[in-house]
C-alpha cells in the first residue's frame, strides 16, 4: 500500500488566510503552526519532512491536515472544551483577588492623578560609588 502524500487542496481565498496567520505575531503560536502545516500540506511537503522542519510531531501535523481537510480555516480552531479542565471555579477565583487585593493594598485612593504633585524628600536620596567619588542620585 503507498503512502498518502498528504496534500490538501486549498482555494486562493483560504491560501491567503492561512499565509497571513502564518505571518502573524498577534494570534495565537499555535494556529500559526497549524497555518503553516497546512500550507507546507497544500504545497506536497511530506509529513516527515513537515515535522521535522516545524518541530511538531507527525500525529500533529496528519491531525491538523485531516481537521483541514473536513471541516475548513474552523477546524483549526481550538475545540471547545479542550484542555485541561478547571479544578476552582470563577466565584472562588474572585474570592481569592478580592481577599488578595484587600490584603497588598489596604488604603483607597483619595486623589485624582490631577491632584498629585510630584515632591522630592531629600532624606530619600541615596548615594552611589562611581569609582571618582560618591554621587548623589534618587531611586
Amino acid at each position: 500500500m503507498a503512502l498518502s502524500t498528504g496534500l490538501v487542496e486549498i482555494s486562493d481565498e483560504d491560501r491567503a488566510t492561512l499565509s497571513s496567520w502564518s505571518r502573524s505575531t498577534s494570534i495565537p503560536a499555535g494556529l500559526v503552526t497549524r497555518a503553516k502545516i497546512v500550507l507546507a500540506a497544500a504545497d506536497g511537503e511530506g509529513t516527515s519532512a513537515i515535522s521535522r522542519r516545524l518541530g511538531v510531531s507527525r500525529p500533529t501535523v496528519i491531525q491538523w491536515r485531516n481537521r483541514f481537510a473536513s471541516a475548513g480555516l474552523p477546524g483549526l480552531a481550538d475545540a471547545e472544551g479542550s484542555g485541561r479542565p478547571k479544578t476552582v471555579d470563577d466565584a472562588a477565583v474572585s474570592r481569592f483577588i478580592d481577599g488578595w487585593n484587600d490584603r497588598c493594598h489596604p488604603f483607597t485612593w483619595t486623589k485624582t492623578a490631577d491632584d498629585i504633585q510630584p515632591t522630592l524628600n531629600v532624606n530619600q536620596l541615596q548615594t552611589r560609588d562611581t569609582g571618582a567619588g560618591l554621587e548623589r542620585f534618587s531611586p
